[in-house]
């Protein structure tokens, strides 16, 4: 393997496909490499776990104030409402998932 491809897909790739903002094209080659490259394979398995680590980590630091400043920014904007309280009771936004708000019937045709 030539170590100065694995070089250019890692430095000019892997991050854009990970996130999901890669073409087709490109996405096609990098899986393509991942199946005959350990190396490239371990490492993107390596840099997948440390992004989620960090997710987390950076999520679990965060005051609660913010997620519901978040929150309700997104079901303004988005004109989402929370689903209905879980068992916990909890009317927080950490155990639901928001559905769209009903369309107003104006809007239907």
């Amino acid at each position: 393997m030539d170590v100065s491809n694995c070089r250019n897909l890692i430095e000019n790739l892997l991050s854009s496909y990970t996130d999901g903002e890669l073409d087709s094209q490109n996405s096609r080659i990098l899986e393509l490499h991942m199946q005959v490259c350990p190396p490239c394979t371990a490492f993107l398995r390596t840099f997948l776990a440390t992004k989620a680590i960090a997710r987390k980590q950076l999520v679990s630091e965060m005051p609660s104030a913010c997620g519901e400043a978040i929150w309700g920014y997104l079901e303004q904007e988005l004109q989402l409402k929370p689903e209905a309280p879980k068992a916990c009771g909890c009317t927080g936004h950490h155990s639901t998932i928001p559905t769209p708000a009903p369309e107003s019937s104006a809007l239907k045709r």
